[in-house]
């Protein structure tokens, strides 16, 4: 126990950090009811800013008031005013899509200004690299130091802004109720602009006062920053900035102390450390009641308007509809079969890793286009299927297609027990549940040789059916695409029969369908495991195909960039999730060939882009060019039937 007090200290200029997350979070959540799942990228570019323009020998005073100061307070009301204003009235999924197009486009959109060598980090007030005195036999260095005195400043101010000043006094009543404030003569916009623009500066602050302690800047950490700060301010109720700031920093200090005294020879010991903020973030989502209905915030003063039209629109399955999906299904099939003999080796491959993505994508469209519940971890069962079937086929030497059926139901199984872990909440405190699940999976166990064998990976050999070898792309490119065919007919069977009505009724508004005896719990049961085995199934595809795989094939930001391109395509239509597979493939390797490194770069600009236009006229591009079709077909129809008259 002797070294307990070392640890203390060496987690408290984490903990910090995280404090100033968490409070940004929980500031821009009480006036607004939205969660900025962006944080950590603008902490990203913030830094990255900063830091360029400091090792360029900008003088400190001038970088830090530019970037830290007036960028990160801007870009923070400039969001609020184009994007997160329209988001406040919206479902869960719209509200997610949105910032999650922020997440995935920002960080790329930095690197494309500003390239992708990493600027130097040069101390700013104290010296990053010299040790100033030891505390307890634990040496403090500068970037301890003015971690620990930027967050006490910070305290300070925050605490007089919220406390004395006319803007906080204004928030606290927005917090009580716009409507109310309104009425008072406050905007509640004005309040809620000038709440996101404090934020986008403690999530500068947050990524400055990081990198040195890092002593890099990367996206993946600074993105990863909001969870950890996520955790904070649920564990302080999303309401609490006395209770977030303790939290945060206790979970700075636990993350040293369990990193301390776990054994170094344990095959997890590097795993527990970065895996604890997921760990308290789905614990306190789980015990926290405050956190039942996060996302969901009641305005005492909202009956004065009347109830805002909901985005989800119930999915038709009218004649001229059902004829459209079968011609769709025909023809997928047709271009299967054909383009596989036709197209070059290498095209053929990527055809197969489009035939295994679309079946992982149609498990978003039975799932949140169904149910309107949406899942972060899609990839993460996709994952889990993938190396299931490896383990499985390894280990015990069966057969890669019945490993493959064996492994969709476990990930069945998986996906039941994060469903009755996911009931206890609702909306956006569900998604974070299946993102903390994936983090989880992530970091500690795929990690595992038993399943993923970290960054090692595992091996899928390909199967043989009689004199059919599967290891031609021609061959596996045609089974896959029979398979595909199956499957999306599976999902347009199961969204057509009672329980897939019953889903889509409840997924307009659960107390409505509740009050006529529809039971939520059963769709979302049965909806959420068949998404997971659905998944885990185009992962073992997906698997196979690539043959050799690891855990960073199936990480946790595949699981956001796939909602977001199948929301943006059309999550209530099954041609949307087809589209939005193949369409990704092909881009990927049209730009493998001709951009060359800047591929990642391109891809989530473009993505995160689409998302931020989707936003503001939420119907998906696929179901959008349904609705031309069916409506020009039935003109035309019309026409006839009055011609023959």
């Amino acid at each position: 126990m002797k070294d307990l007090p070392v640890f203390i200290i060496a987690g408290i200029p984490f903990g910090c950090v995280y404090a100033l997350g968490a409070s940004g979070l929980v500031l821009s959540y009480k006036t607004s009811g939205l969660l900025n799942l962006a944080f950590g990228a603008q902490a990203f570019i913030t830094s990255l800013f900063f830091y360029s323009s400091y090792d360029a020998r900008w003088p400190f005073a001038l970088a830090f008031i530019v970037w830290v100061i007036l960028f990160s307070f801007l870009l923070g009301v400039v969001f609020d005013k184009v994007l997160f204003q329209k988001l406040r009235h919206s479902s869960v999924s719209v509200k997610l899509v949105g910032v999650l197009g922020l997440l995935i486009a920002l960080p790329s959109i930095a690197q494309a200004l500003l390239g992708q060598r990493s600027p130097n980090i040069k101390p700013f007030l104290f010296s990053t690299n010299k040790i100033y005195f030891r505390l307890f036999s634990y040496p403090v260095s500068g970037e301890n130091i003015q971690t620990v005195i930027v967050t006490l400043i910070v305290i300070i101010l925050l605490t007089w802004l919220l406390r004395y000043s006319k803007i906080g006094l204004s928030m606290k009543a927005v917090v009580e109720s716009p409507k109310l404030a309104q009425l008072n003569g406050i905007s509640a916009e004005r309040v809620s602009s000038i709440a996101f623009g404090i934020s986008g500066i403690l999530a500068g602050l947050s990524g400055v006062l990081l990198a040195p302690i890092l002593h890099e800047i990367n996206s993946y950490d600074l993105t990863l920053l909001v969870v950890a700060g996520t955790a904070g301010a649920a564990c302080g109720g999303f309401s609490s900035l006395p209770l977030t700031f303790l939290f945060s920093i206790g979970l700075g200090v636990l993350q040293e102390v369990v990193a301390g005294y776990v054994p170094q020879n344990f095959a997890l010991a590097a795993s527990i450390r970065p895996s604890l903020p997921f760990i308290v973030l789905i614990g306190a989502l789980l015990f926290n009641r405050r956190l039942k209905n996060i996302g969901n915030i009641k305005d005492p003063m909202a009956e004065v308007d009347p109830p805002q039209r909901s985005l989800l629109k119930y999915y038709s399955y009218n004649p001229v509809k059902l004829r459209a999906i079968i011609l769709a299904v025909v023809l997928v099939s047709f271009f299967s079969v054909t383009f596989g003999g036709i197209v070059s080796g290498n095209w053929k491959f990527v055809l197969c890793q489009g035939c295994a993505l679309a079946v992982i994508f149609l498990s978003i469209t039975l799932l949140t286009g169904s149910t309107g519940i949406v899942s972060l971890s899609q990839a993460t069962f996709a994952g889990f299927g993938a190396f299931l079937t490896a383990q499985l086929v390894s280990r015990y030497n069966l057969p890669v297609l019945v490993a493959l059926v064996l492994a969709t139901f476990v990930c069945l199984l998986i996906g039941l027990v994060v469903a009755l872990f996911s009931l206890k909440l609702k909306g956006l405190g569900a998604a974070l549940l299946t993102l903390g699940f994936a983090l989880l999976a992530d970091n500690l166990i795929f990690p595992s040789s038993y399943l993923a064998n970290g960054a090692t990976g595992v091996y899928l050999p390909r199967p043989t059916i009689g004199s059919i070898n599967f290891n031609s792309d021609k061959y596996w490119f045609i089974f896959e695409a029979v398979v595909l065919v199956l499957t999306a007919s599976f999902v347009i069977v199961v969204r057509s029969s009672k329980k897939g009505l019953e889903a889509l009724a409840i997924s307009g508004s659960v107390p409505g369908a509740q009050s006529i005896g529809l039971d939520y719990s059963k769709s979302a049961l049965l909806f959420f495991s068949l998404a997971a085995a659905i998944a885990g199934f185009g992962g073992g595809l997906y698997g196979i195909t690539q043959q050799n795989i690891s855990s960073q094939d199936f990480n946790w930001e595949f699981s956001l960039l796939f909602l977001v391109l199948v929301v943006v395509m059309g999550v209530r239509s099954i041609e949307g999730a087809l589209v939005g597979a193949f369409a990704y493939v092909i881009a990927q390797e049209l730009l493998d060939t001709y951009a060359g490194n800047n591929i990642g770069l391109i891809i989530s600009i473009a993505i995160g882009l689409l998302a931020l236009i989707w936003v503001l006229d939420p119907e998906g591009l696929v179901e959008r060019q349904n609705r031309i079709w069916v409506s020009t077909y039935r003109s035309l129809k019309l026409r006839r039937d009055k011609a023959v008259v």
